[in-house]
């Protein structure tokens, strides 16, 4: 298996996509039906799988590669479906929404090109991840022209620092308060999340020195898979400090933090055992972790839409909403294999033109 095409991190991916999809499911059913074992499990995912992402981002990032290459590159798979998404969203808007002018379409398309959730539809927030990993991609390509002939130890203090100074700095833009043309702005963040590159960034850059540095085959042990769990578990139940990125909450750096690596340990080794198994939930996992990309984009509509609709129904109970989780990663794998996948031309404002095919038959056998 070539060192692009990993199947276990496909199958970390899978999971991880699906975490978030259930994350968003459980945080808003909390909203609307509170619910303390739905607000636990809901933290409990919130408190790894966004690090989780970034740390396998990182994985295959190679410092290696001329700067224009990487621009490119990371435009092409990133900023393109980034944008395409935002254009498809609010000039289609214009015509199912009659009270939704084209000056007003233009006006929050202009809003969504600063690049952070809070400037996003609600239905759309998720897509936050696309700006912030272009960014961090380029923010690597820096830090290691500083590191990459220092010795070794001094990279490592590079990590330290760069999380520490993330986690100092998170909340110095909330609000950002500008004057300009003689008018008072207050903004939420800077824009692609520039505030949050740094933390985010240790999870991305610690994810390409564990996958250089570390064979790989630590994670496969059933012992790492239980304590990583165990470890996870306990400190959530005994420490229960939030960690929200897109929200520039971090509420303890200490805690925070292991709570993220233990996660992120839990799902590797996780992932190397459901690829050991193979059999259904292998392809599975993998299939999903090869169109995330699609799954992130299109999830939240149907959450919210279903959810809440299926939530009314049945008198606000929480079953609505994960009733609605299913279909919330089904309609966006649909839209894939019906319009995408056979569209070049999708196929390529998404970015994914040119990618190992996501065969639809390995989906059918599960």
């Amino acid at each position: 298996m070539t060192k692009n095409r990993l199947a276990y991190i496909d199958i970390a991916r899978g999971i991880g996509i699906l975490l978030v999809v259930l994350g968003h499911t459980l945080a808003e059913a909390n909203y609307h039906v509170q619910n303390s074992a739905v607000l636990f499990l809901g933290r409990l995912i919130y408190s790894f799988h966004m690090p989780l992402f970034f740390f396998l981002s990182g994985v295959f990032f190679r410092p290696e590669i001329r700067f224009l290459d990487l621009l490119k590159r990371r435009f092409d798979s990133l900023l393109k479906p980034y944008l395409f998404t935002v254009f498809l969203v609010y000039f289609v808007s214009v015509f199912y929404d009659k009270a939704l002018g084209l000056s007003t379409a233009l006006v929050r398309i202009a809003k969504a090109l600063y690049g952070n959730s809070y400037y996003l539809e609600l239905y759309w927030s998720q897509i936050w991840f696309l700006p912030i990993l272009f960014a961090i991609n380029l923010f690597a390509f820096g830090f290691y022209i500083i590191f990459k002939r220092l010795p070794a130890w001094t990279m490592f203090l590079g990590l330290l620092l760069t999380l520490a100074v993330g986690i100092l700095t998170i909340n110095w833009f909330m609000p950002l308060r500008l004057a300009l043309f003689g008018r008072n702005l207050e903004l939420n963040g800077l824009p692609f999340s520039l505030d949050l590159v740094l933390v985010c960034g240790f999870f991305f850059l610690l994810g390409r020195e564990v996958y250089n540095r570390i064979p790989m085959e630590v994670f496969s042990p059933l012992w790492v898979l239980v304590v990583s769990g165990v470890i996870m578990l306990a400190l959530n139940l005994a420490f229960p400090a939030t960690l929200g990125l897109n929200f520039r909450v971090y509420e303890s750096p200490v805690f925070n933090t292991l709570e993220a690596l233990a996660g992120i340990v839990f799902v590797m080794s996780l992932s190397q055992w459901i690829e050991k198994w193979g059999g259904w939930a292998s392809r599975a996992f993998q299939y999903y972790g090869k169109i995330s990309l699609i799954v992130l984009i299109f999830h939240s509509p149907v959450q919210f839409h279903l959810g809440r609709k299926l939530a009314a129904l049945m008198g606000e109970s929480i079953y609505g909403y994960l009733i609605a989780f299913p279909f919330a990663i089904l309609i966006p794998v649909f839209t894939y294999i019906v319009f995408i996948q056979p569209n070049s031309i999708l196929l390529w404002l998404f970015g994914m033109a040119g990618r190992p095919a996501s065969n639809p038959a390995d989906f059918g056998k599960v």
